[in-house]
């Protein structure tokens, strides 16, 4: 089973004795369920001590909690070797099955004792749902998270999303630490390969990769840590890409639920230098082509030695690409691939 949260658990307990649970079936029943509580005043349950027409012992449950659990947790913490599934029936449906009614009634089983703790409730729908899943969010799980293990939380998509973002945003500073690095070179040099690099060390995950950026880019943004504008060519307005890059919390437009940036970290990949990208504000506002470059931490220039190695070097945000080729070019007289990894020039 996925590692699926619910607010109610049906389980089976077969061969009590068999786990450490000895006595009657009552003084069984009553250990479960002070086990379960266990002072814990959200919780409730029912338990029924049965015997089936082969002779079979064992226990049914219903398990409840007014806070969402995880079936791991649950797996790992209570009656060790049960078999459960989340509650799909109503509060009657949990009330038969615990007293073998109408579809849960087995033909030869007898049941010897019940008991219950609290009010059994059963699956609550929508409402109980949705808490459900902001609570996993709370505990820091994704939409992606929730989408995989639970499918009809496509239904709700748009409201989960907005939740995680809630959440994510209140718990990220409006002003936050901000890298960017600007990768420049020639194609073939050797770009790309260093987002390969990247997600090995932090996990793919944690990258949000961007090769198209049209209306939609932003859709499926999940809070990664990382944003990677891959093959950059301009295609932002200078001022969508000073908001990307910003220190500030800011709202991203998306077509279905705009997002907030949260990265803290963004890689531009390019053939081109933002000063050829964006020549019209060279030329007419250098105030705001002076706003790009300061927000960029490093140009990182990129390319091939003379031994046909991958190299790269970096440089001050306002450096021209003509005074890094002319390093470059001097780097390559004297120097292969193997003796350095990053060359950083001040």
């Amino acid at each position: 089973m996925a590692d699926s949260v619910s607010y109610s658990w049906f389980a089976v307990f077969n061969n009590p004795k068999e786990h450490g649970y000895d006595g009657t079936p009552q003084q069984i029943c009553e250990k479960l369920r002070d086990e379960w509580i266990n002072n814990n005043p959200s919780r409730s349950g029912a338990w029924a001590y049965c015997i089936s027409e082969k002779g079979l012992h064992h226990v049914h449950m219903v398990l409840e909690d007014e806070h969402a659990m995880r079936f791991t947790c649950v797996k790992k913490s209570y009656a060790k070797g049960m078999h459960f599934q989340p509650t799909k029936g109503t509060k009657k449906q949990a009330d038969d099955y615990i007293n073998k009614r109408g579809v849960f009634e087995e033909k030869g089983e007898t049941v010897e004792y019940i008991c219950y703790h609290g009010e059994i409730r059963g699956r609550q729908g929508q409402r109980r749902d949705l808490e459900s899943m902001y609570e996993r969010l709370l505990n820091g799980d994704t939409p992606k998270d929730i989408l995989r293990d639970t499918p009809t939380a496509y239904l709700r998509k748009d409201v989960l999303k907005s939740m995680f973002f809630d959440i994510r945003s209140n718990n990220t500073p409006i002003i936050r630490p901000m890298k960017v690095i600007w990768h420049v070179g020639r194609s073939g040099s050797g770009k790309s390969y260093e987002r390969i690099k990247l997600a090995e060390k932090i996990g793919e995950d944690n990258i949000y990769y961007l090769t198209a950026f049209n209306s939609g880019a932003f859709d499926e943004y999940n809070a990664q840590k990382v944003l990677w504008l891959e093959d950059y060519r301009g295609e932002f307005k200078m001022q969508e890409l000073l908001r990307l890059l910003d220190v500030y919390k800011a709202e991203i437009p998306a077509r279905f639920t705009n997002v907030k940036a949260l990265w803290t970290e963004v890689h531009i990949t390019s053939v081109l230098t933002p000063r050829e990208i964006y020549p019209n504000a060279t030329r007419a506002d250098e105030d705001r082509i002076d706003q790009l470059l300061r927000r960029i931490t490093q140009m990182c220039y990129h390319y091939k030695d003379n031994y046909g190695g991958y190299g790269k070097a970096y440089f001050p945000s306002n450096v021209l690409r003509n005074d890094m080729e002319e390093q470059i070019a001097v780097l390559k007289q004297w120097t292969s691939f193997d003796e350095y990894e990053d060359i950083i020039y001040d």
